[in-house]
């Protein structure tokens, strides 16, 4: 079945889109962080999985709150085939110049940071194909302040988490997510992006949230053979010796983080800076 809220018409600069199944103890922070959003002439998309939970009634609460601030809200719920179809339904809605994947339970890091986003955008003199900017790692009580990348790091890893890069709409509408990849589908389109000389562009601000914990987090193993294998489809080449290593790494890695204490490890050595929540908030530059 497909079930749809809508309200609100009309192109706008960006589209925000949220996909969720089942996340009824994590989508009311998701929206929230977008509804408080100082910038309002913008989008926003749920694409829910046909939760059998609270997830569609937390989410349908938001409606009226979204129209009074004037922000365009659609709801779609309708069975799909993971997350990387899901998101792939939510490229179609969207009616936005730009689109940004801000998953369920991650979420915009400040009032301010959607107005920051237009203001980058305006002093550009062409628009870039693909702009990303910084982000936290959420874990544990603690944000971890993570500097993104320049944009040639991306033949080893990504330069930022998904949440913290927007794509023109109608290159997503033409490309889309290849859903032979089921965690790493995102790191395959940055990188195929790159290889066809398309402009990306860096903004010194902090996106997004993203909430450490998901399966791309924690299933390491699988995360490495798909990075493998996009590597290679673009022209990598193979080191059999160095594959074998990292991928009993990964091994071990996956173990350590089903103890915890890795994650805080691992997220301290990369952090720029730490966070524990309560504290000063670490201002949007």
């Amino acid at each position: 079945m497909f079930w749809k809220v809508r309200q609100g018409y009309g192109m706008k600069l960006l589209t925000i889109i949220t996909v969720c199944y089942n996340s009824e103890e994590n989508i009311e922070k998701t929206m929230l962080s977008v509804l408080e959003q100082e910038y309002t002439d913008f989008e926003y998309v749920v694409v829910d999985g046909k939760s059998t939970d609270n997830t569609l009634e937390i989410a349908a609460r938001f409606s009226d709150r979204f129209a009074f601030k004037g922000i365009q809200f659609s709801i779609y719920s309708d069975t799909d085939n993971g997350i990387y179809n899901a998101m792939n339904k939510g490229i179609s809605y969207s009616d936005g110049k730009y689109i940004l994947f801000l998953n369920s339970g991650d979420y915009l890091f400040d009032r301010d940071t959607l107005m920051k986003t237009n203001l980058f955008l305006e002093k550009q003199t062409e628009e870039p194909d693909v702009f990303y900017g910084n982000y936290c790692n959420y874990y544990n009580g603690r944000l971890y302040f993570m500097d993104a990348g320049n944009i040639e790091c991306v033949t080893t890893k990504m330069p930022a988490c998904h949440q913290s890069i927007f794509v023109k709409a109608s290159i997503l509408k033409e490309y889309g997510f290849n859903e032979n990849y089921r965690l790493a589908a995102d790191y395959d389109l940055i990188m195929k992006l790159y290889k066809e000389h398309k402009t990306f562009l860096k903004m010194e601000t902090i996106i997004s949230v993203y909430c450490i914990g998901g399966i791309s987090s924690t299933n390491t193993v699988q995360v490495f053979k798909e990075y493998e294998r996009i590597k290679y489809a673009y022209g990598a080449k193979k080191n059999k010796s160095y594959n074998v290593i990292k991928y009993f790494y990964n091994i071990i890695k996956q173990e350590l983080v089903k103890c915890g204490r890795y994650n805080e490890y691992e997220l301290s050595k990369n952090a720029k800076k730490v966070l524990v929540i309560g504290e000063n908030h670490i201002k949007n530059e």
